[in-house]
């Protein structure tokens, strides 16, 4: 089985846990397996550069074949070593300038940097479906798990490896948390009503956006409103979802609460106030749903001690086992259920 028989839709998300996390390999064995297809690449953040920008540490090129649809930002084409055929223009500003739709018109080397908002991310994947992209490919960003929300793209494919902490036990933990997150399904007891909020009866909705201060006084507001108010099952918080902003759920030991973000990617909350939730017969829930197709490992880290290939496969496939998620080492070639 290769990583991109995991795929389904015409788009993906590639996201790591850390840097170095390999998603660049994981990127270019996409471009690899998929070359019979027309393929549009963009990303969060800058990738493809030979030495990374933030870490100082080497990095893979991204190989694209001739056909591709790129979109990057335009001080970068001078550093891509194919052909281009610029398309369009996209209107979306970069610290590298304005976002460009470019065709390789040869196989080579690129770098790519794309929007930093989902907004723009949007548009630019509606620009490449119109010049016939059938699979869209967008890079993800350290610690931007944002990025991969259902609007832009149902699938998510999670990269992590040794670079995001020297013990093995930590970072099987850490990638099993953060999967876990990532497969919340929503329960359809609240459909309805976050389809239909103001006849809700049972769910109050709250923006967590302002400030935290804010966030936290209107949130101890919606608290002391559920112990008073009969027949509130659930809270819907349009924001980041923290240790600090569940906090009052905890302290007040509310039970059997529902605690809805608008994707799991949200969810930003550490696995120990997780458990305390759990605990109290409270769930997280994303009221868009995303799909994680895949697994992938780096058991190489770019700074300090590697792992062992073959047992850290183990150690997470044994952990990822109730997930049902097929785990990937693109390098080897290998693959575990």
């Amino acid at each position: 089985m290769k990583i991109s028989d995991t795929i389904k839709s015409n788009s993906v998300a590639i996201i790591g846990m850390s840097k170095n996390a390999g998603k660049t390999t994981v990127l270019n064995t996409i471009i690899g397996e998929q070359a019979h297809r027309v393929l549009g690449i963009t990303s969060i953040g800058r990738d493809g550069e030979s030495i990374d920008v933030a870490t100082g540490t080497k990095k893979p090129a991204i190989y694209v074949n001739s056909g591709t649809i790129i979109a990057t930002a335009k001080d970068l084409l001078s550093v891509c070593d194919i052909t281009k055929e610029i398309l369009d223009t996209t209107g979306i500003l970069t610290p590298l300038g304005e976002v460009i739709i470019t065709k390789a018109m040869s196989s080579g080397n690129i770098q790519i940097a794309g929007p930093s908002t989902v907004e723009g991310m949007q548009t630019v994947c509606e620009q490449l479906i119109e010049y016939g992209v059938e699979l869209i490919l967008i890079d993800g960003a350290i610690n931007r798990k944002s990025f991969s929300v259902p609007s832009l793209c149902k699938e998510v494919i999670l990269c992590s490896g040794a670079s995001l902490d020297n013990s093995m036990h930590k970072v099987v933990n850490e990638t099993f948390y953060t999967a876990k997150l990532l497969t919340l399904k929503q329960s359809h007891e609240f459909e309805f009503a976050l389809n239909h909020p103001s006849e809700s009866k049972y769910v109050i909705f709250l923006d967590c956006g302002v400030s935290e201060t804010d966030s936290l006084l209107a949130y101890a507001n919606c608290i002391s409103k559920t112990k008073h108010r009969n027949g509130i099952k659930a809270l819907q918080i349009n924001g980041a979802i923290t240790d600090s902003v569940i906090s009052p759920i905890i302290e007040n030991g509310l039970r059997n609460i529902g605690i809805i973000g608008l994707d799991s990617s949200k969810f930003l909350l550490s696995s120990q106030s997780f458990d305390n939730l759990c605990a109290l017969g409270c769930t997280l829930q994303p009221k868009h749903e995303m799909e994680l197709i895949a697994l992938t490992v780096n058991p190489y880290s770019a700074t300090g001690a590697s792992f062992n290939q073959q047992k850290f496969m183990e150690e997470l496939s044994k952990k990822i086992l109730p997930l049902n998620i097929p785990i990937f080492d693109v390098q080897e070639g290998t693959h575990v259920f």
